[in-house]
């Protein structure tokens, strides 16, 4: 599990602080304002992992696309290097990863700062033989930096590693209802893809969680439903899904709501997941108030049972006032604590506001525009009407 985050000249941050991080972890906020940075500095080291080292993230890759490492350094800084600090438990480490963008190479960063558990391992290897400027120097070559890097990365213990690996990310941008999805092979360490690509492929490949999957649709969208997953006619390199809503009509995915096909990569995220990660951004999209509420209890639920840690990236009150009644529900509905769950605020001037939850549920500090426009816009009416 990660306990806390840092970034420093990440984007919009030149520092973020130290961000601790729940069982079930909430970021909402103005847009632009940094949520979506957090899960891509995650995101950005799993995808840059090759094998059991890492040597230089890769900008662009199987979880995002940034496009130049220059784009995601800070603007303004006189410094064109980043850093992300992440603390974890079971196992217990430290790590301070720092990177530079690739002379060659515009979309590529190298490695040339990296503290684990408070040792400065580049130090280190000065003290065998090391050339510590041929790294932190931004003037020499970039072989030479790439070979004082691997002979310090040759020398570390990687395992902690093992910590970017096993995260299901699932983005906003996910696939709607579709007539049929080509057969493709599934990454193992995403499946079910950024945007849901992957998940007929996956139902197909394990029909164990169907069952459990189909009474939480039934759940949150308050109708029986069923998954009907078949293959194309005339081509088994083609998967259908449709729903049963009742005991007899079959519904094509296309003549069902969106709600339908959003919510499923969802919650296979949490089914398929077991002891690793899941970031689930925006997970309020074309669902009914009530059925988002419901929708992040269940998540909730799951992230525990499965012993998961979830990251929510959400601009619904709905899905903050879910996680506050899950926290309230009997433990045998749902064992989700308000210990496990961490709230943060990103307001319009890119600061991090850490939401403190009581055992009551209860958040402090209400800061400005945290979910207050109801009362403004019902203020407005009122005065612009009745009291006119």
């Amino acid at each position: 599990m990660i306990k806390s985050l840092r970034l420093e000249n990440f984007k919009c941050f030149k520092d973020s602080g130290v961000i601790p991080l729940g069982k079930v972890s909430v970021l909402t906020g103005y847009n632009g304002a940094g949520k979506s940075s957090l899960f891509q500095a995650l995101l950005l080291l799993a995808q840059s992992v090759e094998g059991d080292e890492l040597h230089r993230v890769r900008a662009n890759g199987k979880y995002v696309s940034l496009g130049s490492v220059s784009d995601f350094v800070t603007f303004g800084s006189d410094e064109k290097k980043f850093s992300i600090e992440i603390e974890s438990e079971a196992p217990d480490y430290s790590m301070n990863f720092t990177f530079s963008p690739n002379k060659e190479n515009s979309r590529l960063g190298d490695l040339c700062g990296f503290v684990l558990n408070g040792q400065d391992q580049f130090s280190t290897s000065s003290k065998i033989g090391g050339n510590v400027s041929a790294v932190s120097d931004g003037d020499v070559k970039t072989k030479a930096a790439e070979k004082e890097a691997d002979r310090v990365l040759q020398c570390a213990d990687w395992t902690f590693l093992n910590i970017f690996k096993n995260i299901h990310y699932i983005s906003a941008n996910r696939l709607g209802p579709t007539l049929y999805e080509v057969r493709t092979e599934v990454d193992r360490e995403n499946p079910i893809g950024e945007k849901g690509e992957h998940r007929l492929e996956v139902l197909k490949s394990r029909p164990d969680i169907i069952e459990n999957i189909e009474h939480e649709l039934s759940f949150i969208l308050e109708r029986e439903t069923k998954i009907v997953l078949g293959e194309g006619e005339e081509s088994k390199s083609i998967l259908n899904l449709s729903f049963t809503e009742g005991d007899t009509n079959v519904v094509k995915s296309v003549n069902t709501g969106f709600g339908f096909a959003y919510v499923l990569p969802l919650l296979m995220a949490t089914e398929c997941q077991h002891n690793g990660k899941v970031l689930v951004e925006n997970p309020e999209a074309h669902l009914h108030p009530r059925a988002q509420s419901r929708l992040i209890q269940v998540l909730s639920k799951r992230a525990v049972e499965n012993d998961n840690q979830l990251l929510v990236e959400s601009h619904s009150e709905h899905i903050v006032n879910g996680i506050r009644l899950a926290c309230l529900l009997e433990k045998e509905i749902n064992p989700l604590t308000t210990d496990d769950v961490k709230f943060y605020f990103f307001n319009e001037d890119n600061r991090i506001v850490p939401l403190e939850i009581d055992e009551d549920a209860q958040l402090s500090p209400w800061p400005e525009g945290f979910f207050d426009q109801l009362q403004k816009d019902s203020a407005e009416i009122l005065r612009r009407g009745l009291l006119k």
